[in-house]
């Protein structure tokens, strides 16, 4: 019974993170230009990535409130951690780019390898700012979770890039509707099923 249970906790995690994940960055993209409208050009980039964060946060609210003293935290912390790993990443990425080649960073018109490396880029910094702030939670709600920080960095710097892999050999990259999906979903999943371990064992 502890074994179905614990399974079922895994999978409903699972896939709940891909669909915030999913669900938080589709939503980004289509309110890109609407939230730029109110907040300025300026502002644009972490208003949309706060977006994405925060809908991640909502979507794993659910498994959290028996562990978190106050689940707002959570989704707070989801929040500021993504929203600001996502922002700095692709800052880096562009100033990288442009050191390196001369001209802005576009990852839709690099080579299938610069791209998973340039996402590799953005879903390591996202991992630690996330698992940073996400841990900061945990531990002030006296929560032993060993290795969610690692766990998030892992995931994301290796989910991004594979993700991003698999949708350029399978679907034509991220340009296309389905790509887009595709990448986020699948990108989701590795969060979820990375994340997982260290959740489980402190969910009991």
């Amino acid at each position: 019974m502890a074994d179905s249970k614990s399974k079922r906790f895994g999978l409903g995690w699972t896939l709940i993170t891909a669909v915030g994940l999913g669900a938080g960055m589709v939503a980004g993209l289509i309110l890109g230009g609407p939230i730029a409208a109110v907040v300025g050009m300026m502002l644009v980039t972490p208003a949309v990535t706060c977006l994405v964060g925060g809908i991640l946060g909502l979507s794993q609210l659910h498994h959290m409130r028996s562990l978190v003293a106050r689940p707002y935290q959570w989704v707070v912390a989801s929040c500021v951690g993504l929203g600001a790993g996502l922002a700095l990443g692709v800052v880096v990425v562009e100033q990288g780019g442009r050191v390196l080649t001369g001209h802005a960073m576009n990852v839709a018109r690099v080579g299938v390898l610069g791209r998973a490396l340039s996402f590799a880029v953005v879903g390591t910094i996202s991992g630690l700012l996330l698992g940073m702030t996400q841990s900061l939670v945990l531990r002030r709600s006296a929560v032993r979770v060993h290795g969610w920080a690692s766990a998030t960095i892992f995931a994301l710097g290796l989910g991004f890039p594979l993700s991003s892999l698999a949708v350029d050999t399978l679907l034509g990259g991220v340009v296309s509707p389905r790509g887009v999906v595709a990448f986020v979903l699948l990108a989701g999943l590795i969060l979820g099923a990375v994340t997982v371990r260290p959740l489980r064992r402190a969910a009991g």
